[in-house]
């Protein structure tokens, strides 16, 4: 969580995704900023995008918008693990309800272009 919280600037205009294979959900949003609470990692974002048809693919990504909105994404620390992906991507996995966060930097290829997404 340390590199995060002190690198956050390099992942602020990049992305993050959120996934759970289990629950049958992938969300998808631009990183706005990364606040550190203490207990919590608080990730704010700017718009948020759903993968309608997950797990399958083609991925058909689709922007939220009025109450189905998501503006921040709350990650509890005691909960997670974080593994390093090399110097663009961070993985977190909740060991609760196996949920996977990954944060990737504004400079990473994988990244969703705006074209990516319908709505936005």
């Amino acid at each position: 969580m340390e590199r995060i919280v002190k690198n956050s600037r390099h992942f602020i205009g990049g992305q993050v995704e959120i996934r759970n294979g289990v629950s049958k959900y992938a969300f998808r949003g631009e990183i706005k900023e990364v606040k550190f609470n203490g207990t919590d990692l608080v990730i704010d974002l700017a718009w948020v995008a759903a993968w309608t048809n997950f797990p399958h693919t083609p991925c058909r990504w689709v922007k939220l918008s009025g109450a189905n909105t998501i503006s921040s994404h709350v990650i509890g620390l005691s909960t997670h693990t974080v593994s390093n992906l090399g110097e663009n991507q961070i993985r977190l996995l909740c060991s609760t309800n196996m949920q996977v966060t990954t944060l990737f930097s504004k400079g990473d290829r994988t990244n969703l272009s705006r074209n990516d997404i319908e709505g936005l």
